[in-house]
């Protein structure tokens, strides 16, 4: 069996060592037909090809290799409010916005956590408020980069004058959760003077 990281054109030289000479792994055959070999640590982006062949008990090597090609990707998106700012006094706000971006599986969704902290922390569900720990999950369309828009926000009007805070995080199609944004602190104010 022979790893290419086609990237750093590395060839996986067995006991987690890379280099630039080609080499061959040999593994066990002691359950054939079937056979299997601990994987390197793949790293995150790269892509790799395995070539695998065989060869009989009378020394004859197998003339067609069997070749698979993947690209490895355990990394989640790298998200970010745009809007509202933190610190933020806000009469009003119709949107929160931002931006993911992944490569190379690519965004699928972002999960947006709004928090009411005035009295008791409550969390949005999408419709209302509530004591449960909530991520409202908002899908979008998969890219590599996007910018995004979240509009299903809380009767502000009926809420009163209350501090908030918001998060963020991504999740690419493959289902690889990115970290968390930084808290954002607003205040919506809807009282006259």
């Amino acid at each position: 069996m022979q790893i290419l990281d086609t990237d750093t054109t590395n060839y996986y030289q067995g006991a987690g060592a890379w280099a630039g000479t080609e080499a061959w792994i040999s593994v066990s055959t002691a359950s054939l037909p079937d056979w299997s070999y601990t994987a390197p640590d793949w790293t995150s982006g790269r892509t790799y090809r395995i070539v695998v062949k065989c060869r009989d008990a009378a020394n004859n090597w197998q003339t067609v290799f069997d070749t698979h090609t993947f690209t490895f990707d355990n990394e989640g998106p790298l998200s970010g409010i745009t809007n509202p700012d933190n610190g933020d006094l806000l009469p009003d706000l119709t949107s929160i916005d931002g931006t993911a971006a992944d490569t190379p599986a690519g965004v699928d969704k972002i999960e947006i956590m709004l928090i009411k902290v005035s009295g008791t922390t409550e969390y949005w569900t999408g419709t209302t408020f509530s004591t449960t720990t909530t991520w409202v999950v908002y899908d979008v369309s998969n890219g590599n980069s996007i910018s995004w828009s979240y509009t299903t926000l809380p009767d502000w009007n009926a809420e009163g004058d209350n501090d908030y805070r918001v998060k963020v995080r991504g999740v690419d199609i493959l289902g690889n959760t990115g970290n968390e944004t930084s808290w954002i602190n607003f205040t919506v104010d809807v009282t006259e003077p």
